[in-house]
């Protein structure tokens, strides 16, 4: 799996997949040696629009993606069994992937890991604790993006108003990180279209969480480029749901 080519090497880790569906299984791949193959597989740099290996070989794109994904999937069905020695550096290479600029659907499968790693590492003792806050990286590096592509128009009203609901529940933890990924990730302007067209909750929604970005003033100028004046404006004349709350947005974003 190390010394073979990209394709073999990812295929060879969907073949062990599979087979450690069965615990005996994955007991005699966690005792040949996996977790060293797994480690060097992980090892990855993602920049300037190449993958980088440790042993400084370079890979493209689609077949890091790959291997990267194939090399999750086979850590988390081990871990689900079995201890995990490496398993603190594991949390810290994925974690490392998890932060790069690769697809939304690599991330999912590093999270999977991720969440699995932390929830075996537990019952494990302190020698296998991974010492890393995975729910916060899932949340800033995978779950807000994911969320902020579903409140674009791409996506039908109940696919719209479920991802707002999910970010405006997200927002009140008031996490001046999970602020800063909406803003980054392109997040205003499908919110203030939402304010627009989206479904009564999800016009809420969009209102609550454009609320607590306009807590930090920065914010203003992108909320207002983003045309949330009108939308606002519109909202309150119609008096519906929020309207206050557009009022009191409005006068924020106008001081």
């Amino acid at each position: 799996m190390v010394r073979g080519t990209p394709t073999y090497a990812e295929k060879a880790a969907s073949v062990l997949e599979n087979l450690a569906t069965e615990k005996s299984n994955a007991a005699t791949i966690v005792a040949a040696g996996v977790e060293s193959a797994l480690l060097s597989l992980l090892d990855v740099t993602f920049q300037e629009g190449k993958v980088r290996r440790r042993d400084g070989t370079t890979l493209r794109n689609e077949e890091g993606y790959m291997l990267v994904g194939a090399a999750s999937r086979l850590l988390r069905k081990v871990g689900k069994y079995e201890k995990l020695k490496l398993a603190p550096k594991f949390a810290s290479l994925l974690t490392n992937i998890l932060r790069s600029d690769v697809p939304l659907r690599v991330k999912d499968w590093v999270s999977a890991c991720l969440l699995k790693l932390e929830q075996m590492s537990n019952g494990f003792g302190n020698e296998f604790q991974i010492g890393i806050p995975v729910d916060f990286e899932i949340t800033v590096h995978d779950t807000i993006p994911w969320l902020v592509t579903e409140i674009g128009n791409d996506f039908s009203p109940t696919v719209r108003e479920r991802a707002v609901m999910h970010l405006r529940q997200l927002m009140s933890q008031g996490s001046s990180a999970y602020s800063a990924v909406v803003i980054n990730s392109g997040g205003v302007y499908p919110l203030v279209d939402l304010l627009r067209e989206g479904t009564a909750e999800a016009r809420a929604g969009a209102l609550a969480v454009l609320y607590n970005l306009s807590m930090n003033e920065k914010n203003h100028s992108v909320i207002l480029a983003a045309g949330a004046a009108p939308a606002l404006v519109d909202l309150i004349r119609r008096g519906g749901l929020g309207w206050k709350l557009a009022l009191y947005l409005l006068r924020a974003l106008s001081s």
